[in-house]
């Protein structure tokens, strides 16, 4: 066996080493790779489809599996066995003729599951342009949440270090006034104090967002994603760029259609 981990590419487009021929399956789905070959360990990873990728009912980016997990691309199941037994999975083809009828292939138990799933899906037609412009797009959204989380957590922090300073300001004059206006300074440092403890509230909750929005793995999906899809050499300008200039700067393929 190959010290180099295995690969499977999933697609609709002939030259992936599994072909799916289902319109809910993109031209370049998804690709398998094997990380631990004792324990038949693969790492899947969604390619930006349209339809998605889902693991257990759970639509992913990227996921460690084994064939214990159900694994379905947009609405078509993953055979299993049609990976394990290939002779050489980098090379194996495998024709429309063999996937179909792709319920038949799955055990018994499975069966059931598979047709809920394909009943209830409605698969979305997308051409790669399409794609292109979506994760963009969305890329683009969420460094915007971002960017708006950041400048909240910056305007919070005024907040939070004038708060304290404020109420012990007012704490220390209650002193040097008159008894009958003490009230104010005790009023003031309340309301100073409630104020420090609202941004402190505030500031976990940005830190949460931003842990949810995980701008990391956002940009580590966007730089596998949005690719040519002829060359696969990762595209550096903007889709608003894409639109004027075409055709990919390494290939020289269209992107976009006129």
């Amino acid at each position: 066996m190959s010290d180099q981990p295995k690969r499977v590419t999933v697609g609709r487009r002939q030259g992936n080493t599994i072909v799916l021929p289902g319109q809910d399956v993109s031209g370049d789905h998804a690709v398998l790779t094997l990380k631990e070959p004792l324990t038949n360990t693969w790492e899947i990873q969604d390619l930006g489809s349209r339809n998605g990728t889902f693991v257990d009912g759970q639509r992913i980016l990227s996921k460690e599996i084994t064939p214990k997990n159900e694994v379905v691309f947009g609405s078509t199941p993953l055979v299993w066995k049609q990976i394990t037994n290939a002779p050489n999975t980098k090379e194996k083809l495998f024709s429309i003729k063999e996937l179909l009828p792709i319920k038949d292939l799955l055990p018994e138990r499975d069966k059931k599951k598979a047709v809920s799933f394909q009943d209830t899906f409605k698969p979305v037609e997308e051409s790669e342009e399409q794609r292109l412009k979506r994760v963009y797009d969305e890329y683009i959204s969420r460094r915007s949440q971002l960017e708006e989380i950041q400048r909240n957590e910056s305007l919070n922090a005024r907040y939070q270090s004038l708060g304290i300073p404020f109420a012990a300001l007012c704490a220390g004059s209650a002193a040097f006034v008159p008894p009958e206006l003490r009230y104010i300074s005790i009023i003031g440092s309340v309301i100073s104090m409630l104020i420090a403890g609202w941004s402190f509230q505030k500031s976990k909750q940005y830190a949460q967002e931003k842990r949810d929005l995980n701008i990391t793995r956002i940009t580590e999906q966007y730089d596998i994603h949005y690719r040519c899809p002829h060359c696969r050499t990762k595209l550096t300008d903007p889709f608003p760029v894409l639109v004027q200039i075409k055709n990919c700067r390494n290939c020289k393929k269209a992107l976009i259609n006129d």
